[in-house]
């Protein structure tokens, strides 16, 4: 049974709460849902949110959860809200699935690392479970343009194939350090053969340290440079409805993508501002 917060009972200091653990159907497994409301929610309530739908949601908001360190997304929010930066928006925190990870945040297999690929069931599972019922529950505004989708590495990956595959539900994607490598890097076919999702808005980025200084960082930075490329080539708009970076300072890290985070931000929903 799914658990939905009273929000008319939400206590002061409980904007961040559990939504509730939501079966996925078809693949017989549950995850829990995080909800981080923005400042001001109770206090408005005739107002209505952007949401952002966030993968590997050990990791976003409490440090006693993750195993390398939390991104702090609630607080870094918090600031640049209280700054004008960005506009108040809820934060959806999606859970990954452990040993199942891989397998569904990628819709495609690879033997390499045991993964089945079950991105698009896990895709229907966020698009017709979990948004729904944060529509339901939550005083959003539902709508693409106001609806992103954001992660790292895997979450990353998935995110580039959320814009692109459901281009009707997101209109925003927030992709950091995406393995762009994973399946044999299936996603540069994939886009190849999308249309460039239209009104939609795409921050990437990429680390010069992924994994060191050596050859595999090197090959990192080469394949977001291509996979920049073929966005380019798709039409995306450098600095208008895109933004590409390459961190040179970057590792695989929690803490160097908290410490995007917040420029990530500013360009992903500044036209909102």
């Amino acid at each position: 049974m799914t658990y939905v917060a009273n929000l008319a009972r939400v206590p002061a200091n409980g904007r961040l709460f559990t939504l509730g653990e939501f079966a996925i159907p078809g693949l017989d497994r549950r995850r829990r849902i995080d909800v981080h409301l923005p400042l001001g929610y109770e206090a408005s309530p005739r107002d209505r949110y952007p949401v952002m739908y966030m993968w590997d949601g050990q990791n976003l908001f409490e440090p006693h959860r993750s195993y390398a360190g939390a991104w702090r997304v609630g607080a870094s929010l918090d600031l640049l809200v209280t700054a004008g930066e960005l506009p108040p928006m809820i934060v959806v925190g999606i859970d990954h699935g452990e040993g199942d990870r891989l397998s569904e945040q990628s819709p495609w297999s690879d033997e390499r690392f045991d993964a089945r690929g079950e991105g698009e069931a896990f895709m229907r599972f966020v698009t017709e479970v979990v948004k729904p019922e944060v529509d339901r529950a939550l005083r959003t505004r539902p709508e693409a343009r106001f609806t992103a989708v954001a992660g790292s590495s895997m979450g990353g990956l998935t995110s580039l194939y959320a814009l692109h595959h459901a281009p009707h539900v997101f209109g925003r994607a927030a992709v950091f350090s995406p393995s762009l490598h994973f399946a044999r890097g299936a996603v540069f076919d994939y886009i190849r053969g999308q249309q460039k999702p239209q009104g939609s808005r795409l921050y990437v980025d990429t680390g010069s340290r992924e994994v060191g200084t050596g050859p595999r960082s090197r090959y990192i930075v080469d394949s977001s440079r291509r996979l920049d490329n073929l966005l380019r080539i798709k039409g995306w708009q450098p600095n208008q409805d895109y933004r590409w970076i390459v961190d040179p300072k970057g590792t695989h890290s929690e803490s160097c993508w908290a410490r995007r985070f917040p420029a990530a931000m500013r360009f992903l929903w500044g036209d909102l501002v």
